[in-house]
């Protein structure tokens, strides 16, 4: 509800206050299929190389997320959200609407570090207990405004979202799977 609620308050924004077209103005625009394909496979190998990268790290408590996930049916609505909701709306709020401001007012650093920051400080309430896991996710949010900065297009960062997530779920899913398999033999 608050993630349509927040795209209402953007669209109207956009829209009827600064009487602009919507999705010119987040620029949303795909460029070439062949590009949209890199995207994704880099969005997969990020979240690969984050998942590598945080198993090296010794956990002291469980995080707030993984409590979440060790029941079946919040699991299954959260890799919903994840995968069909989560990459939209983070990207038209953070890099679509916030990053050009930023972007007009301080430049293309300053755009990129802030929108990272904001993208990493809403998942902190995910990571709670772990500077390093909020560290990761702030560097995710720097690659994926980085691209939306390189690219002057939504869709590409979108698309690296999108497969992120993705691919974070579908590793829990094949990990839930291997630990019960393996607590069944």
């Amino acid at each position: 509800l608050l993630n349509g609620l927040t795209l209402l308050f953007i669209y109207w924004t956009i829209t009827f206050k600064y009487k602009a077209p919507f999705w010119t103005s987040i620029k949303w625009r795909n460029r070439s299929s062949t590009r949209t394909q890199s995207y994704l496979f880099m969005g997969g190998l990020l979240a690969i190389t984050m998942g590598v990268l945080s198993s090296f790290i010794p956990e002291s408590q469980e995080l707030p997320i993984g409590k979440l996930l060790s029941d079946a049916k919040t699991a299954i609505l959260l890799g919903i959200m994840a995968v069909f909701v989560a990459p939209f709306v983070e990207e038209v709020i953070f890099r679509g609407f916030i990053y050009p401001v930023i972007e007009h007012r301080w430049g293309q650093t300053m755009g990129v570090t802030l929108t990272a920051l904001m993208f990493a400080s809403l998942h902190i309430t995910q990571l709670w207990g772990s500077w390093i896991a909020v560290g990761g996710i702030l560097f995710v949010g720097i690659v994926l405004s980085l691209v939306r900065a390189m690219t002057d297009s939504l869709f590409p960062s979108f698309l690296l979202h999108l497969s992120y997530n993705t691919t974070l779920c579908l590793l829990s899913l094949l990990g839930f799977f291997l630990e019960t398999r393996s607590a069944a033999t």
